[in-house]
């Protein structure tokens, strides 16, 4: 039985634990069933089969993936953002669980425009990793003669897979001797960074500072369609190891006026890192800036002024501003997509910034419909469970 401080809501929150511990204990029975059916929202379903033992109920994670695949492709039509990169995520989860086929099938319904020459670059990766050096070798094809050879991306995928392994395993020497030998810059830049954290765990403070310059050099060395999102890593592997002025330097050159990626979505990207790295006079100001373009945007259609309205509540509340991010989603009609969507992520990041009271309240003010209260009450079961799982 678990114990945890009960608020004022605890027999709600109660009701949802028990449910969902029968329905895991239990192998999901038939009274269940359909409640756990309509229990996801769009980024919950894979942060859920992400985390729930494949030997505890492995139909519930599928279940999950299934659920957000089918509300990233609805997202995918209305261009929400980060849709395309639900649907990778998605993938990839479906290859960790060995459902190639399933994996195979989610790729190729995607219009194929949607990928960028990295995302499959990183599916190729997550086949060769789970042996599936065949299928690899199929998405490969697909990418230009020019981008890599086929031997070398396989072998860079098993070199990589390997090194993961030794950094996981706190063998961060060996990795770091790996990770040099690398020739794929875009592979030894995001491993570089992930050496930078896993010595910072260790509180070996110059190796950290050794990595984290590494992986800041070895961004010259990018193709220009992948320097966003390596940016944007590296900025968040700055602030994880707590160097915050190298992270505001790295965070600046995303909306550097030279830069070819000075559009709305990372103004946004933009002003959330700033948040993180505690710089909320540059998070308001970029996000001021934000609104300055969106205004020089022809907004001359109904639907293009609702995905921005939504695109700014969502990056609000990733900054933590959730006063903000409650006032623009309220801009949306309740009976919208983008309305519940903005207050189930706004119930998320209140849960994660430890502010359950607040994220009830989101929940039972706002959220008007059974089938959303659920997701909402789903993730605040959750959050208890965790809670209580790190205080035992």
């Amino acid at each position: 039985m678990l114990n945890f401080t009960a608020t004022r809501k605890s027999s709600r929150v109660h009701f949802w634990l028990f449910t969902i511990g029968i329905a895991l204990l239990s192998g999901c029975s038939e009274e269940v069933t359909n409640e756990r059916d309509r229990l996801f929202s769009m980024e919950a379903p894979q942060r859920t089969a992400s985390h729930i033992n494949s030997e505890i109920n492995i139909q519930v994670a599928s279940d999950a993936i299934n659920r957000a695949i089918e509300l990233s492709f609805i997202a995918l039509e209305k261009e929400r953002p980060n849709a395309s990169s639900q649907l990778l995520r998605c993938i990839e989860l479906q290859v960790v669980m060995k459902d190639f086929e399933g994996a195979l099938d989610t790729f190729f319904k995607t219009p194929q425009s949607v990928f960028s020459k990295g995302d499959i670059l990183d599916l190729a990766d997550a086949f060769a990793t789970s042996g599936e050096t065949e299928t690899a070798k199929v998405f490969l094809a697909l990418l230009p003669p020019s981008y890599t050879s086929d031997d070398e991306v396989l072998q860079a995928s098993v070199d990589t897979s390997s090194i993961r392994a030794d950094i996981n395993a706190g063998n961060l020497e060996r990795a770091a001797k790996k990770t040099h030998r690398l020739t794929i810059p875009i592979l030894r830049q995001e491993l570089f960074c992930l050496l930078a954290i896993a010595f910072y765990e260790q509180h070996e403070e110059i190796k950290t500072d050794e990595y984290l310059t590494a992986a800041v050099d070895e961004l010259e060395n990018l193709p220009r369609n992948r320097l966003r999102e390596r940016l944007i890593k590296t900025a968040e592997s700055q602030i994880q190891t707590n160097r915050v002025k190298p992270a505001r330097k790295t965070i600046q050159r995303l909306i550097d006026p030279n830069n070819i990626y000075r559009d709305l979505t990372t103004y946004y990207q933009t002003a959330v890192l700033y948040a993180r790295s505690g710089d909320h006079e540059k998070a308001n100001s970029t996000f001021q800036q934000a609104e300055l373009l969106r205004l020089e945007l022809s907004e001359d259609n109904q639907s293009q002024i609702v995905n921005n309205t939504f695109s700014l509540s969502y990056y609000q509340t990733e900054a933590g501003y959730f006063s903000e991010a409650r006032k623009n989603a309220e801009k949306l009609s309740h009976d919208s997509f983008e309305y519940r969507n903005a207050l189930l992520k706004i119930v998320e990041y209140q849960l994660e910034a430890n502010t359950p009271e607040e994220a009830i309240q989101t929940a039972e003010s706002s959220l008007s419909s059974q089938h959303d209260q659920d997701n909402a009450w789903v993730a605040i079961a959750h959050y208890y469970i965790k809670r209580e799982e790190w205080r035992q």
